[in-house]
């Protein structure tokens, strides 16, 4: 996870604040055309994604959130200023 963490971090300093990564969150196993998240030209079969995850796709969007953070240290920033 922190090889994830690390390239989230990344990619953050190459867009707005609004569009940045605030949590990830690992499913297994691996999405391909035969696990049916995705199509045979690899696109995300979105209805599915959100019927199989929506337990998990709320987590990451509760308060607190659930997920992995991708910023420690902001979250902490942003729970002690708000």
């Amino acid at each position: 996870m922190d090889e994830v963490r690390r390239a989230l971090t990344q990619a953050n300093t190459h867009v707005s604040r609004v569009e940045q990564f605030s949590a990830s969150r690992s499913l297994e196993p691996e999405w391909s055309p035969e696990s049916e998240e995705l199509t045979p030209t690899m696109k995300l079969k979105r209805r599915v994604i959100h019927s199989k995850y929506q337990p998990q796709i709320d987590a990451m969007y509760a308060n607190p959130p659930g997920g992995h953070s991708v910023d420690p240290a902001r979250e902490v920033a942003e729970t002690a200023a708000g």
